[in-house]
């Protein structure tokens, strides 16, 4: 799955809510409802911006893997 691998590679990832995405990602990732392309690069923005965002995705990403492992 792409956005596992995105994980993987440490990542921060912006998935849209669809099938299983919520439940492999959980809270490793932020997960929109709406493709609203506006939305999204405010999203992405912030996650260039935010380290504080980043740090959290990044532990929520490895704690995440480890319990896919």
């Amino acid at each position: 799955m792409p956005v596992v691998e995105a994980l993987l590679h440490n990542l921060p990832v912006i998935a849209y809510h669809s099938s299983a995405v919520p439940d492999t990602l959980e809270d490793a990732a932020i997960i929109v409802k709406d493709k609203n392309p506006a939305h999204i690069a405010c999203l992405a923005s912030e996650l260039l911006e935010n380290n504080e965002l980043k740090e959290r995705l990044k532990i929520a990403s490895k704690k995440r893997l480890a319990s896919l492992s």
